[in-house]
This record gives structure tokens, sequence and C-alpha cells, in this order.
């Protein structure tokens, strides 16, 4: 179960789900190149350095889910917070902590850790090594090219004035001060200023990797570690602060690609600024009242076995994350435990994009030229949210795709490659909707089929995550 099933190897793990085979990105538009490279990383990471880690029970891992985005005490069990927080308060309390369990974390989820150290320095080394001139020209220090013809055409329109995105930084600065205030969070105005830094540094380096490859590399261990150095114990704001820094990044390239699009097909800048700011109000709203429905409608929401399958795996991710970081604090889960070799990433990612750059110039027909030391890791850093079958699935489509029908069928591919991968996309969508509220919500599960195919998994160690090895009744001496 652990070499092939879906919570573990994967050896053997495939499926035509397109919400799997899509979860990393659309194998249809990624870079063939790159998706060589991410699947590289969880080879590395999935087929090699885990079950080593795992099968020779290094720090007793082998006592935990080989796979799992969630935290455990020394008796196996998922790590009770609350244990360790003052009533009220939410206030870390030391003696709690001595008496109750140290926090382990598990195989993938301790590697993905790992990945994202050395993802974290080697973004910036390959960006300043790679892309150092265009980063220059775009700061101004360097002479600009020419423009191309896009740019030309694009001249035509009215530019927005730099103005209209200082005022709403000037508001949204406001707007996150008064609910600092408000919400009585433990947190100074300077932190703040901090967490929008982080992204402003991170987004040329990021955007280079996200323009070529589609992955994002994001800013949640730099905000991780800051933010939990700084704020350790104080986890409301810690989550303020990490939400600040992470989000802003993403928000950031995301609409960094939208005007791209709209410069492409030759939208108005006002335009696009237009409706991205009306989109943005509105998403805002409608999220907010949806997840406001779902925690007071929902029974048992984002629990292994929630009834309608609402596990929320990446939020139980990012919940252990501020856990770990904001509550424990980076000090005592890295700097003073056995988790502290992970942190040797920081270092190795300063040092592999310097490898790699020298290979390629001393090789530059070579195989190597093709090698991201950020996009390897990448890949790595989202186990355990993404599982197997996510990396399996993906290079199996994207090797049809990419790469046999663009070598063997260019004409085809050319001219439907794209319209299929939105195709899948939007189907998807339209059919997890009809199939969510026309069929499951109104019939409470009752039209479900129920055969042997639909439950033979449910009680497999692959799905139960049965560790390893047992612990004993008097827990594991940590």
């Amino acid at each position: 179960n652990i070499v092939t099933g879906v919570n573990g190897m994967g050896l053997t793990s495939l499926t035509f789900d397109w919400t799997q085979a899509a979860y990393l990105s659309s194998p249809l538009v990624t870079p063939w190149w790159a998706e060589v490279n991410i699947f590289a990383g969880f080879v590395v990471f999935m087929w090699i350095l885990a079950p080593a880690l795992y099968f020779s029970n290094t720090i007793q891992l082998a006592h935990f889910p080989f796979n799992a985005g969630q935290s455990f005490d020394r008796f196996g069990n998922p790590y009770n917070l609350r244990r360790v927080l003052e009533p009220g308060s939410f206030a870390f309390v030391q003696e709690n902590y001595d008496n109750y369990s140290k926090m382990v974390l598990p195989n993938t989820f301790l590697l993905s850790y790992f990945a994202g150290f050395v993802a974290l320095t080697a973004v910036l080394v390959h960006a300043v090594l790679n892309h150092g001139g265009d980063i220059l020209r775009g700061l101004r220090v360097l002479p600009r090219p020419p423009d191309d013809i896009h740019a030309k055409l694009m001249r035509r329109y009215k530019a927005v004035p730099m103005w209209w995105y200082q005022w709403i930084l000037v508001f949204c600065l406001i707007a996150i001060l008064v609910v600092m205030e408000y919400a009585d969070l433990n947190i100074r105005s300077g932190m703040v200023l901090l967490a929008i830094i982080i992204p402003a540094v991170y987004a040329l380096p990021s955007g280079y990797i996200f323009a070529l490859t589609g992955q994002m590399v994001g800013t949640n261990v730099v905000s991780d570690i800051i933010g939990g150095y700084m704020l350790t114990e104080h986890p409301k704001s810690f989550l303020l602060f990490k939400s600040l820094s992470v989000q802003t990044l993403i928000g950031c390239l995301s609409f960094t690609s939208d005007l791209k699009i709209g410069h492409y097909m030759k939208v108005p800048p006002r335009a696009v600024y237009a409706v991205q700011l009306v989109g943005t109000l509105v998403v805002v709203c409608v999220q907010l009242g949806v997840k406001r429905l779902l925690v007071k409608a929902v029974p048992d929401l984002c629990t292994p076995n929630q009834q309608y399958r609402l596990t929320c795996q990446g939020l139980n991710v990012y919940f252990t994350s501020s856990l770990v970081w904001g509550v424990i604090g980076p000090r005592r889960i890295f700097t003073e435990s056995e988790y502290r070799p992970v942190l040797w990433g920081l270092f190795i990612g300063a040092i592999l994009p310097i490898m790699v750059w020298l290979a390629k110039r001393k090789y530059p027909r070579s195989w190597v030229r093709l090698v991201s030391i950020p996009v390897f890791f990448t890949g790595a850093s989202v186990l355990p949210a993404a599982t197997a079958i996510n990396f399996t699935s993906f290079i199996a489509v994207a090797f049809v795709f990419q790469y046999w029908l663009k070598r063997h069928n260019f004409r085809w591919w050319s001219k439907y490659n794209f319209v299929t991968a939105n195709a899948l996309d939007a189907g998807t969508i339209l059919s997890e909707l009809i199939i969510f509220f026309l069929i499951q919500l109104p019939s409470n599960d009752r039209w479900d089929i129920q055969w042997w195919g639909n439950s033979v998994m449910q009680d497999t160690a692959d799905m139960l995550r049965t560790p390893l090895l047992p612990i004993p009744e008097s827990g594991l001496d940590l």
C-alpha cells in the first residue's frame, strides 16, 4: 500500500480525473521541459528520499503516515492545539507543551519543508544569474530594448496612471490597520509593511519563473521563517502576517498575468484595470459569504471523513504550517530538534543554481540548459497537499500532448491543444456544479452507486494512512 497507493509512493497510481491531473497546473499549457523538471523533483523526493528515510525509520518517521498533511503528537494522534494554548487568549503555555508532547512532522511534510527552503533561496540566485540583465532593464538601470509590435500597437490606448495603483495601496493599508485595531492583534504596523516588502522582493524573480513555466514560487516559507521568529506564540498575528505576505505575491502575479493577456489581446489597459478591480471586490464578498455558509451549514467540515468529501486538504496543510510557525515556533521545531538539518536547504538553494549556471555556460547545447532548480524543488514543495497520483497523471497527460503530439502532429497541436485545455477546465467546473447541486445535495447521497469498486479501497492501509510501525501505548520518546 505504501509503495503503490495514492497516499504513498503511487508507483501504480493513475487517473483520468482532470481535477487530479491538472492539480499542479494544466499539463496541456505548461512547457514540456518544465513538466519534466517538476516530475523529476517528485521522483527524487517521493520515490528516493522519502522511502529511504521512512523504511530506515530515521528520526522515528516510520511510526507515522508516509504521506500526510497534518502534524502529530508522540502518541500518533493529530496534534491537539488546544492542549498547549491558554483558553480565550490563545497564548502559548510552555508548561502545557512540556507535559503534552513535541510536535511531529510526518515524512513527506518534512521533505516538503526542505524543498521549500531550497526554492526560497534558489529562486533569487536563479533570477540574478539568468535574468539579471532583464531585471536591471526593467528597473531602468540599463537601456531598454526597442518596443516590439505589440507594445507599439498598445500605445494607441491610454495607459493606467500610476496614482490609480497608489490610491489602492494607501486605501488597503488603512483598511489593514483598522482591522488590526479592531481585532486587537499583537502586531505592529512596521511588521505589516515588512509583510508587503517580502512579496515585493520576490515579485520579479518569481514572476520570471511563473511566466516561463506556469509554476509560482510563493513566499510561504520566507513568511513562515520571518513571521515565526517575530510572532512566536501569537497565532492570530502570525496568520495575518503570513496571509499578507503570501496573498500579496499571488495577487501581484495573477494581476500581472491578466495584464499580459490583455496586452497580447489588445484590450485597453484601463478596461483591464477596471475589470480586475470590480472582479476582486465581487469575489471577496462572494467567497466570504460562501465560506461562512459552509462553516455554519456543513457538519465535520475539513475533516478526513466529511460526508461530501469536503476534506480541505490544502487548507489543513496551511493550518498545520501556521501551527508549526505561529504557535510552537521555528526555534522549537527546527533549531532545537532533530529536524535541524532541514534548514540546510537554505544553503543548498543558494549553491545549486550557481552550479547549474556554470554547467550551462560550459555545455550550452546539452540537456543541462533545460534544468531549472526553482521549478525542480517547487514541484516537490507542494507535497503533501498534492499526492502521488497528481504527479503521475500530470506527466502522463503532458507526455501525450506536450511531447508526442507536438512532435508528431504539430499542426493539430498548434490549432487544438490550448483549446482542448480550456475545454477540459470549463467542462470539469460545470460537471462539478451539476453533480453537487443537482445530484449529491438534493439526494443527500441516496443516489450514490454503492458497489464493490467504490468501497473496496475504504479500508485499505493506503486510504487509512496506516503507518509502517506501531506506536507504544506510552507514546514515543521524543
